[in-house]
């Protein structure tokens, strides 16, 4: 655990984690200054429908997509923690991971992140390695908790970050034209959980750490 934060502390370097509420990860060049437009609006559409099947399939209500600067989708993926028994499986994981087998390459330069959620501190640093250049999401932080809730983990990260002095050059954009879409699915596995069709976890006490 102290070497993913040390990792994710070199990677967001002078990155501030504020307002868990309203999440953002921002920087001296105001990381999220970009606008999303229709097509973003699109492009997260799909994201979000990959979370559904991912909770029809038994995993988290997460979903991803990876689209090249040509405007092509060169990966998808959704959670497969309870699935394939794998912690490191989150959707931006495994969309991240198809997106590289597909193109043969663990570079993927100029390409586009589109995530269900605002993405957790491992994904947004499996994003930075893989060379990603902009992550959008469209579920905040907000919208997912108590159910999923990294605030602590983030805060941590806060803390030892008051020294960093790496750069990351992936930016972070909200797509509120699919945030409706995306809460209601999200809301739906809620559901599951709170009827006991679904079994869930929060991993969010660090303490054991």
């Amino acid at each position: 655990m102290r070497l993913l934060l040390t990792l994710v502390l070199l990677i967001l370097g002078n990155y501030t984690v504020v307002a868990y509420g309203n999440p953002a990860v921002v920087a001296d060049d105001d990381i999220n200054t970009v606008t999303a437009t229709p097509a973003d609006t699109q492009w997260m559409l799909e994201a979000v429908a990959l979370s559904g099947q991912s909770i029809e399939a038994g995993g988290g209500p997460f979903g991803a997509i990876v689209v090249s600067k040509e405007g092509k989708v060169i990966g998808r993926g959704y959670n497969r923690v309870a699935i394939d028994h794998d912690p490191t499986a989150h959707g931006e994981v495994t969309a991240i991971r198809d997106a590289a087998k597909n193109t043969n390459a663990f570079d993927l330069e100029g390409a586009a992140l589109y995530t269900s959620t605002y993405p957790c501190p491992m994904c947004f640093s499996a994003a930075h390695w893989a060379n990603i250049g902009h992550i959008y999401y469209a579920n905040t932080a907000a919208d997912v908790s108590p159910e999923f809730d990294d605030a602590a983990l983030w805060h941590k990260i806060q803390v030892l970050n008051a020294e960093g002095t790496s750069q990351c050059t992936t930016g972070l954009t909200s797509v509120p034209g699919a945030h409706a879409e995306a809460k209601r699915v999200f809301d739906q596995w809620v559901a599951q959980v709170r009827s006991g069709a679904v079994q869930h976890y929060n991993p969010s006490d660090l303490s054991k750490f």
